[in-house]
């Protein structure tokens, strides 16, 4: 997930609560029921991100695996 001020053919844009949140076509049907939610508590805040297609995620959550598709770390993945 990351900010982009483009929208791109093929791209889906879903607003919410004032949060305007844009997928690209590739990546829809691995995001198919995801929810998004905003926690704060006394360590800070973050989004979290529920995805049911996910079976499997790497030890820092930049990358996961469906039943379909193996997936690829992100760049930034240590793990």
């Amino acid at each position: 997930m990351g900010f982009d001020d483009k929208l791109l053919e093929g791209d889906t844009s879903i607003e919410g609560n004032g949060l305007k949140v844009v997928v690209d076509k590739d990546s829809a049907p691995l995001l198919d029921g995801v929810t998004i939610d905003y926690k704060q508590n006394m360590m800070g805040g973050g989004f979290t991100i529920d995805n049911p297609n996910a079976i499997s995620t790497c030890g820092c959550g930049h990358s996961f695996k469906t039943a379909d598709n193996a997936g690829e770390p992100a760049k930034s993945c240590d793990c």
